[in-house]
């Protein structure tokens, strides 16, 4: 007995023990809890302190505003002042460096040099002698030849210069006259004879209107030359835009060369309209079956055949639509024509096959059989 008291005598302190360990342990715990608690409160407010937005300012700020601004234009000012002179200085530093490089021409390197009263009084003597000189007139540029003095239009010993020959032959009509124009009837000039050239009066002065009226008016026929060939010129500019129009397939007259097509006798667009309209009708209400499908080359025009010989070409084509319609041949399945009506200028056709309905959308579309 007194061995089974004293076992659960010790038992009973070993369990005290351990308990008052853990209740200590347990309130160490807590403290570090409330602890943790603590913290985590103090750091959301100091965190909610920093994002709220600041209070609404009392004192007026408007003057500091216009201060600082101000402030700003000034230094913004200065900067492009101090830009804009560092600029001039170095244009004209490159200037004067310029100018020293290429100063030691015949004028000094100044190009605003003016003339000696000397200079000008020679030069005003020249003119005059060469003015009132016996073969004053226009001088007409020759190939120079070794003796100057001997050819043609050279100077002579008498300080003039010699006279030109005259032409040998009449001068070639660089434009033939054409029928009904003034001038056509015009005698042929004659050679010219040489001679002495007289001295020149009034008469000879005179302006070339003169020579013009004397010489039945060259200067008009010329003209008329001129306008003949501008209207010839765009004539056939004009043919050649119709014949492009006439080229594109959205064009009611097309054709491959572009040449007009000269109508049938009693037919015109709308007879042709007409018989397109009634052939897709007729095609329609007889179920016509499609049996061949032919694209053409980058969707320009297509081409539908019918089991009963219809021909119907569409421009501009539709590749998707070509596809699906020649995939459902393949298939076995045949598209019939369903209807169409006429949307802006153009076509709206309908096709199907199974259960699948096809439209298409065309400028231009011609049936025939």
């Amino acid at each position: 007995m007194i061995a089974i008291s004293l076992i659960l005598l010790l038992a009973a302190v070993v369990v005290a023990v351990l308990s008052g360990a853990a209740l200590h342990a347990v309130r160490g715990l807590r403290r570090e809890v409330a602890g943790l608690r603590r913290d985590l409160a103090a750091r959301t407010r100091t965190d909610a302190a920093a994002t709220a937005l600041p209070t609404a300012r009392t004192a007026p700020v408007g003057d500091e505003v216009r201060a600082a601004v101000a402030e700003a234009l000034a230094a913004e000012r200065e900067r492009e002042l101090a830009e804009a002179r560092a600029f001039w200085a170095e244009q004209e530093a490159r200037a004067a460096e310029d100018a020293a490089g290429f100063g030691h021409g015949p004028y000094g390197g100044h190009q605003d040099y003016g003339v000696s009263a000397v200079d000008a009084a020679l030069l005003d003597a020249l003119l005059d002698e060469v003015a009132d000189g016996p073969e004053a007139g226009p001088l007409l540029p020759r190939q120079p030849d070794r003796q100057a003095g001997d050819r043609p239009g050279g100077p002579r010993p008498d300080g003039g210069f010699a006279p030109l020959p005259p032409f040998p032959e009449p001068l070639p009509e660089v434009f033939p006259y054409p029928e009904g124009l003034p001038g056509a009837a015009l005698p042929e000039a004659g050679p010219v004879e040489p001679t002495a050239e007289p001295a020149r009066t009034g008469s000879e002065e005179a302006g070339p209107a003169d020579g013009e009226a004397a010489h039945g008016e060259p200067a008009h026929v010329e003209a008329a030359h001129t306008d003949v060939a501008e209207a010839a010129r765009a004539d056939a500019e004009a043919a050649g835009r119709a014949a492009a129009r006439r080229r594109h397939p959205s064009n009611p007259h097309h054709t491959l060369s572009g040449e007009p097509v000269v109508p049938a006798q009693g037919g015109g667009l709308e007879d042709e309209a007409q018989l397109t309209v009634e052939r897709l009708a007729a095609v329609a209400s007889a179920g016509t079956e499609l049996t061949d499908v032919r694209p053409g080359p980058l969707g320009t025009l297509d081409v539908y055949v019918f089991a009963d010989g219809t021909t119907l070409c569409l421009s501009p084509g539709h590749q998707d639509t070509a596809h699906r319609l020649s995939g459902a041949l393949r298939a076995g399945s045949a598209p019939v024509l369903l209807g169409g009506s006429g949307v802006s200028g153009g076509y709206a056709l309908t096709f199907a096959y199974g259960d699948e309905t096809v439209y298409v959308l065309a400028d231009r579309v011609i049936a025939s059989l």
